[in-house]
């Protein structure tokens, strides 16, 4: 519990948390902790301190606080790995740790893909009309954006294979990086301006990434004994 403040109050103090983004980190990383160990504590870390470290390496100067994630953030990206945890303790199924990796494999694919694909990607595409689309367009996806999410899905689950062997390592990678697709889609689908009055339903950004991880645990889940 205590390196979870910690990191937590790290975070804070480096503008990366808003203070109820801090302290909702401290108690999903605690309680991932305290149920897991290292097995789901380790991949929240590596997601919190790999897309802190990538952001503060590529962003511009111009970046100020108003990037700070708040709680709804935090809870949007970890909430579905502390749900999979409490049901790995309670119904004592490990299938459950390994659908909490995969939300989390898919959390940082995602901030993976925006930080490198804002950064260095050319003019980026939907990946529905595969049409060429504006910087920053919600759910366009390019060529060097979709290998960091490759390169954030396999982080996370490297590190999960650390804590244990597990044959289901390969698939919390796939299933981190599909869910950044889905993440993805959905963004086109119900978050971008481009649709205009298409959009039937209009989703925010924490709505669409709780979606996402949601569906990589259930979908982790659900691969994790193939």
């Amino acid at each position: 519990m205590v390196y979870a403040v910690v990191c937590a109050l790290a975070l804070w103090l480096t503008s990366r948390l808003t203070l109820d983004g801090a302290i909702a980190a401290a108690i999903v990383g605690g309680t991932l902790w305290e149920i897991t160990g290292f097995r789901l504590a380790g991949p929240l870390l590596t997601f919190a301190l790999g897309s802190m470290l990538l952001e503060r390496v590529l962003s511009r100067p111009e970046r100020d606080h108003s990037d700070s994630r708040r709680a709804t953030q935090v809870i949007a990206n970890s909430g579905p790995a502390l749900v999979c945890a409490l049901l790995s303790w309670y119904l004592e199924d490990p299938r459950f740790v390994v659908a909490g990796s995969a939300s989390l494999a898919a959390a940082c694919a995602d901030t993976f893909a925006t930080a490198v694909g804002m950064r260095f990607g050319a003019e980026p595409r939907s990946l529905l009309s595969r049409r060429h689309v504006p910087v920053g367009t919600e759910g366009a996806v390019s060529a060097i954006g979709l290998a960091g999410a490759a390169i954030g899905a396999t982080l996370v689950a490297f590190v999960f294979a650390i804590a244990g062997p597990n044959r289901s390592v390969l698939w919390i990678a796939a299933v981190g990086f599909v869910g950044c697709l889905v993440d993805s889609v959905l963004g086109e689908l119900f978050q971008s301006k481009a649709r205009g009055d298409r959009s039937f339903v209009r989703l925010s950004n924490d709505l669409v990434n709780l979606i996402t991880t949601s569906f990589a645990a259930f979908l982790g889940y659900a691969l994790s004994e193939i």
